[in-house]
């Protein structure tokens, strides 16, 4: 899946070293994902939120902020980073 938008994970990247490896392993996995349909994001991210077939939050590294805002396009093979939200 082509991952567009990596230029917002700049406001998480160097906050730790936890963080650092956690979004260095989502980028990897997002971008040799295989997408389909949604459930099939949800089965490998449990704790991503679906906010609707196209959008998904990812909370960094477990914790309820900060979080990945995902706007997926499957027929396309698409994933674009939106914002990461702080709060």
């Amino acid at each position: 899946m082509q991952l567009i938008g990596k230029h917002h994970l700049a406001t998480v990247l160097g906050i730790d070293e936890d963080t650092d490896l956690w979004v260095s392993a989502w980028v990897t996995e997002v971008s040799h994902a295989t997408w389909k349909e949604p459930s099939a994001i949800m089965e490998a991210f449990p704790r991503a939120i679906s906010v609707d077939q196209a959008v998904f939050l990812f909370p960094v590294c477990g914790k309820e902020f900060p979080r990945i805002k995902l706007k997926i396009k499957f027929g396309l093979d698409k994933a674009m980073i939106s914002e990461v939200i702080q709060q």
